[in-house]
């Protein structure tokens, strides 16, 4: 149990009792609410600086399955706590005529929540403590009933836990100190990973043989300090996890794995050496903040790349249970403390890596092996091809292609997320999706992205085929959007409440 924890329970608790109090009417049931919520929130949530507003939604929840009005809870929720009209339709389902409130009461006195309070965090301590022991039992499990790497069962509750991975030669990722851990989304169908691992502390991913393709990638938690004295350039924490969508003959080289049905499975893996922060230089030579060097996943989910923490350089994994293949040169301490990025082509043959500082890009010709150094001013990677790539210019100049011969091309063609046959290009300008030809840059189609609920954040992903590009609608989730019609159709391969700003996303069809 970490102090954060108390000390979130004790600023909120108080209150969390007066809306309870209003709710309820009687002191009793209110403090019974609080402390459910309290534990609730303790026990399936990250950071808890974070989690207000899932204390309270949690409290509302109980209210209703203890019968307390739904008008009511309307009231409180957005009158006294200020909670907005979408976070009780998105949590609640509630329609239109249900979120009008009536005025809000004068506040209730102030309870007694200072019991309440260390009841609950006894409660999250014992929660805790139980699964730590739960861990240990699968563990001893593993070693004593298990042969190899093949689990011939699996635990449904331990791989429910989301506090923990279990790996297949039996080690145990346990989660971290709170005050160290992401806050991710808590749901069954996103992949979280609530801990991180120990500072250097990485060993060399294998790849797994499967015939699994990667549906996303998330970053794990990454430590605020590493216990040692560290230099621009050094790796600070390292850890991507992989996603995948599977079946139940090819799940036994993935950790967690769960099954709807023998053709419908999710399994992930753990690229445990792929670095997530590396500090940079503060431009005199000390060091500054950190950068985050994602990975990048093909378009068809079977190859990832990533910044390898281990042996600092660039390098491409395949899903065909063949060893890792290099990218890049090691890099020198100078060139990890700059930003570099990593992109496939759009058919996956080709993959390139962009040294932002040095001016500097590789690109790799996988069925060959062969990698072509090639400098030029570029500010970043907008698209590769088999035969060279196309940049950014810097200083806002036009954008360019560079082929492999070193020769550069001005790009006629309009700006945007390319499909992945090539015809067609996406842009989103405030929610508005326009679609235009690669060669010509003339117009196809252009829609209004608009939310079930009305207007919302929109952000264009990528595409799922040639004629659907993908959006993601803040509060709502993930939609295929019909290139021709505009129509939004809900995709059910990425969870609802998986961040885009951390996630890479993969195969989409």
């Amino acid at each position: 149990m970490t102090p954060d924890f108390r000390w979130f329970a004790k600023r909120l608790g108080p209150d969390l009792a007066k809306s309870a109090l209003l709710l309820t009417g009687d002191e009793q049931q209110a403090l019974s609410l609080v402390r459910h919520a309290l534990v609730e929130v303790g026990n399936g949530r990250g950071l808890p600086a974070a989690s207000a507003t899932a204390a309270r939604l949690t409290l509302y929840r109980k209210a209703m399955a203890d019968g307390v009005p739904v008008d009511r809870v309307v009231t409180v929720a957005r009158g006294r706590d200020g909670v907005s009209a979408e976070d009780l339709r998105f949590a609640f389902s509630l329609g239109d005529d249900e979120l009008s409130h009536a005025a809000v009461p004068a506040d209730p006195p102030d309870l007694d929540v200072a019991a309440t309070v260390r009841s609950a965090v006894a409660a999250v301590r014992r929660r805790k403590r139980l699964r730590a022991w739960i861990a240990l039992a699968a563990v001893v499990a593993v070693a004593a009933g298990y042969a190899g790497i093949r689990l011939a069962s699996r635990d449904p509750a331990v791989i429910a836990s989301g506090t923990f991975s279990l790996t297949k030669d039996g080690a145990l990722r346990t989660e971290v100190e709170q005050g160290l851990m992401a806050h991710e989304p808590d749901s069954p169908s996103a992949f979280t990973l609530r801990f991180g691992l120990p500072h250097g502390e990485w060993p060399a991913w294998t790849p797994p043989l499967t015939t699994a393709r990667i549906r996303y990638a998330e970053e794990t938690a990454c430590p605020n300090d590493t216990g040692t004295e560290t230099e621009p350039g050094d790796v600070l924490c390292a850890g991507w996890g992989l996603m995948f969508d599977t079946t139940q003959k090819w799940s036994d080289n993935l950790g967690n794995v769960s099954c709807a049905s023998p053709q419908g499975c999710r399994g992930t893996s753990l690229i445990t050496n792929a670095a997530v922060r590396i500090l940079e230089s503060d431009g005199d030579g000390g060091p500054g903040l950190a950068w985050t060097p994602s990975v990048a996943i093909s378009g068809d989910g079977y190859k990832v790349a990533y910044l390898d923490a281990l042996r600092h350089r660039w390098v491409v994994a395949d899903l065909d249970g063949n060893q890792v293949r290099d990218l890049t040169p090691e890099l020198t301490a100078g060139q990890l403390a700059q930003e570099s990025t990593a992109m496939f082509s759009p058919d996956g043959g080709h993959v390139a890596v962009r040294l932002t500082g040095q001016g500097e890009t590789f690109h790799t010709e996988l069925a060959s092996g062969r990698t072509t150094p090639m400098s030029h001013a570029c500010e970043s990677l907008l698209s590769v091809a088999g035969d060279g790539v196309t940049c950014e210019g810097k200083d806002a100049s036009p954008p360019f292609t560079v082929r492999l011969d070193g020769t550069t091309a001005d790009r006629a063609t309009a700006g945007g997320v390319p499909s992945p046959d090539g015809k067609l290009r996406a842009t989103e300008t405030d929610g508005v999706i326009r679609v235009t030809g690669a060669a010509t840059g003339d117009a196809v189609a252009e829609h209004q992205a608009r939310a079930p609920g009305g207007e919302t954040d929109v952000a264009l992903l990528g595409w799922v085929d040639d004629r659907h590009p993908l959006i993601h609608l803040d509060g709502y989730g993930y939609f295929s959007l019909d290139a021709g019609t505009g129509a939004l159709t809900s995709t059910s391969v990425l969870p609802a409440d998986l961040d885009p700003r951390r996630a890479v996303l993969g195969f989409l069809g």
